[in-house]
């Protein structure tokens, strides 16, 4: 009997010793193939962006047949009835788990992706006689449609992998693996929304009409500038046209607002007021800029149109990387260097006349249009511009069609506030210009943000510190052109600048504060607006004056992601800063 006692047991170790070797030899093989993926995936960022298509094809091969080994090596009866061991079959089971993971992108996303790529040429988006053809955008996003679904079950799979009892090793690979998926999305989600927004917004489907609105950054208005020069187009099938070139100047006055708002927003709002088409810009919220432009272009011309979009001439002095200079019809030169200063302060001292004016703007629209509609463009400079201008707030997309807004909803390109603080706690600052005058191009701005979210997560405070400046000695401002200067505020000639700041969703307003330095400033009043707290702020400003002010918000326990600003984008950007003591994560 002890005979055979001691068989079984040396049978049984013998086995057990056969099947670590088994398994041991397939982690160290399984592990050599995940690495050599992994440095492939980095050569082949590298040889898409020196264009080595070809080079790029024979890589995802490889990563493909590495990965694939990968999940052979991880998945066999041996190796799946060893994730039973206690301890090493947890990490033994999150190893294959990864592998599949691994694999599937390999699969699904990179091989095809790499190979659109390398046919795809940006060349052929160029427009030819005012039509782009949209054939290459509807083939690109078939595939990056896929490509990000697949990279998002992934993410969702590692997420949900259980690692609590693994080694640090394997911990670490599941980290990393979350963090190389969570940038990848960064790529493929935003080139998905883009390729699943243009074609149909470019007329694929059928006729659209947009108003493009050049904002005027002179005389500042939340989303950026009054809405100064409108441009109505018609695109069909990718064929883009220009059908008016409406004035502000040419609505109809004294009318009321030509939609419903809410009694309380047109309350916040009243020192500016929505009853001219020009103020459509003055709430932070690009969706009610485009139901009021699409309204009183509606009530003027007949013509209900599809959507809304948004530049202004520092986003025109990007584009113009792109295009090379413009020549206008006056022999004016338009160049990245000078496009600010003659379209936001040179003119007014060339023209008083407003229909001069108008046919400026008119023209200048027109010969940009002229320029972006033809063959000229750089398309990568293209790209880059359009790019910069969304993340500086400079252009924005409104679409009157459910399924396109619900996408543009969700992206910077929508012009709309965070609803939650669980990616960012966001704090909006924004600046209308209230003086009938140009003068917000000589306005600096700062805004010095300061969350207690870490110190005090039951009751977070938040801090805001701003402050306006006007950077003119009172000599230059003596001698501005008549048109620049105060329409309203003539003895003494002054600027008055409403302010408004948004406190994080759920926070409630608690405090205001002068910091002097003002000709005048008051606390107008706070209110609730876009599931925020607003404290709105008046100032006047004489020349060379610089006022400052403090507001607070109180937040209720929850989580609280890392601090963030929205502010107006401006003719000088504003001077903002982030402080959140103790943080080094979001607070939960």
């Amino acid at each position: 009997m002890a005979l055979t006692v001691t068989l079984i047991v040396a049978v049984v170790l013998v086995i057990g010793v056969g099947v670590g070797a088994w398994v041991g030899f397939r982690a160290l093989a399984a592990k050599h193939s995940l690495e050599s993926a992994q440095s492939l995936i980095s050569d082949l960022q590298k040889k898409v962006t020196a264009r080595d298509f070809a080079g790029a094809e024979r890589d995802a091969q490889k990563i493909k047949e590495n990965t694939s080994n990968a999940v052979s090596l991880t998945s066999d009866p041996i190796w799946r009835t060893t994730e039973y061991v206690p301890v090493l079959g947890q990490n033994l089971s999150v190893v294959r788990q990864l592998a599949v993971v691994v694999n599937d992108v390999a699969d699904g996303a990179i091989d095809p992706s790499v190979k659109f790529a390398s046919t795809f040429n940006l060349d052929s988006l160029k427009p030819v006689d005012s039509h782009i053809n949209l054939a290459p955008l509807k083939s690109a996003g078939a595939i990056i449609t896929k490509a990000d679904k697949v990279i998002k079950t992934a993410s969702t799979t590692v997420r949900s992998i259980d690692d609590r009892a693994s080694v640090s090793a394997v911990k670490s690979a599941v980290t990393k693996l979350q963090s190389l998926l969570a940038k990848a999305q960064g790529i493929t989600t935003p080139v998905r929304n883009a390729l699943e927004l243009l074609p149909p917004m470019m007329g694929a489907d059928g006729a659209r009409n947009y108003i493009l609105l050049f904002l005027n950054n002179a005389e500042s208005a939340s989303l950026g500038g009054a809405a100064s020069a409108w441009v109505v187009m018609h695109v069909e099938n990718g064929a883009i046209t220009i059908t008016a070139q409406p004035s502000t100047r040419g609505f109809t006055l004294n009318l009321p607002t030509p939609m419903k708002l809410d009694p309380s927003l047109e309350a916040l709002y009243a020192e500016n007021g929505f009853s001219h088409s020009n103020n459509v810009t003055i709430r932070p919220d690009f969706p009610t800029a485009g139901k009021l432009a699409q309204a009183y272009w509606l009530r003027q011309s007949g013509v209900k149109v599809d959507g809304v979009l948004s530049f202004d001439p520092i986003a025109l002095a990007h584009l113009l990387n792109a295009t090379g200079p413009i020549k206008l019809v006056t022999g004016d030169t338009l160049t990245p260097a000078n496009a600010v200063s003659t379209l936001l302060s040179g003119v007014y001292a060339r023209y008083t006349n407003d229909r001069v004016l108008d046919a400026y703007f008119s023209g200048a629209a027109a010969a940009v249009f002229g320029a972006l509609t033809s063959t000229s463009p750089d398309t990568n400079k293209l790209i880059a511009a359009l790019t910069r201008s969304v993340s500086e707030n400079r252009m924005m997309v409104w679409s009157d069609h459910p399924a396109e807004q619900a996408i543009l909803s969700k992206i910077q390109l929508g012009g709309i506030l965070d609803t939650t603080n669980k990616v960012n706690t966001q704090i909006g600052v924004f600046f209308n210009e209230n003086s009938a005058s140009k003068m917000s191009y000589y306005l600096k701005t700062t805004a010095a943000l300061t969350s207690t979210a870490c110190k005090t997560p039951d009751k977070p405070t938040f801090s805001v510190d701003v402050s306006l400046n006007s950077d003119l000695t009172a000599a230059q401002a003596k001698v501005l052109p008549a048109y620049v200067k105060s329409q309203v505020y003539l003895k003494p000639q002054k600027t008055r600048t409403q302010v408004y700041i948004y406190g994080p969703p759920g926070s409630t307003y608690a405090t205001y504060s002068s910091g002097g330095g003002a000709m005048a400033m008051s606390l107008v009043g706070s209110a609730t607006d876009l599931g925020r707290p607003v404290a709105h702020i008046q100032m006047d400003l004489l020349a060379a004056q610089t006022g400052k002010f403090n507001v607070t918000f109180t937040g209720g326990p929850g989580t609280y992601g890392p601090l963030a600003a929205r502010v107006t984008p401006m003719v000088n950007p504003t001077a903002v800063t982030l402080a959140s003591p103790g943080c080094t994560a979001p607070v939960k």
